[in-house]
């Protein structure tokens, strides 16, 4: 999907480095993709070249093979996080307690989030956060889940469906109803 949504791909030592023009504060959009072996040394170079002109360095690192390079890449002051995918058959039974809605409804509880988890961050970049979604919508099946307090959304995510797999991102719950199940 951030390979279709790009406006730009530039090859690199062991991946490819993504860029989209509209949000170039997204650090989704505009990353470098790496599952190939390379050392921290190399992605460091790579995401200075391929990323030059951004506000930021980002790489996404695939497979166990590159978990010394993330290491070391930590030891540089890069922050790492590891990203865990899941795997569910579909069905189940609705609970009646999400629903669909568009982007605009879930933008004002994820602008919020934002602002808290990023302080001092522009509202131009928190404004890209959300309008990344929009530019999804043009090359994927995107569905905005919400759960609402009253009129308030509290809770949401977006179902990406591309094919035969659907994946979730974009969770979050507003601070004052995380904890309540």
């Amino acid at each position: 999907v951030l390979r279709r949504a790009a406006t730009t791909e530039v090859p690199v030592t062991g991946g490819v480095a993504l860029r989209t023009d509209p949000v170039p504060s997204s650090y989704q959009h505009n990353i470098l993709l790496v599952d190939e072996p390379v050392d921290a040394a190399t992605v460091v170079a790579e995401a200075d070249r391929a990323l030059a002109g951004l506000d930021h360095r980002a790489a996404q690192l695939f497979g166990d093979a590159l978990a010394p390079t993330a290491r070391a890449l930590a030891e540089l002051g890069w922050e790492v996080g590891e990203h865990i995918g899941m795997i569910a058959q579909a069905g189940g039974a609705p609970t009646g307690k999400v629903e669909q809605v568009d982007l605009d409804a879930v933008r004002p509880l994820w602008d919020a989030t934002w602002r808290a988890d990023l302080p001092g961050v522009p509202e131009t970049v928190i404004a890209q956060l959300s309008d990344r979604y929009a530019l999804e919508e043009q090359v994927i099946d995107l569905r905005y889940l919400a759960v609402r307090h009253g009129a308030a959304v509290v809770a949401a995510a977006v179902l990406r469906i591309d094919g035969a797999t659907a994946g979730l991102n974009g969770v979050g719950t507003s601070s004052g109803q995380r904890g309540r199940g």
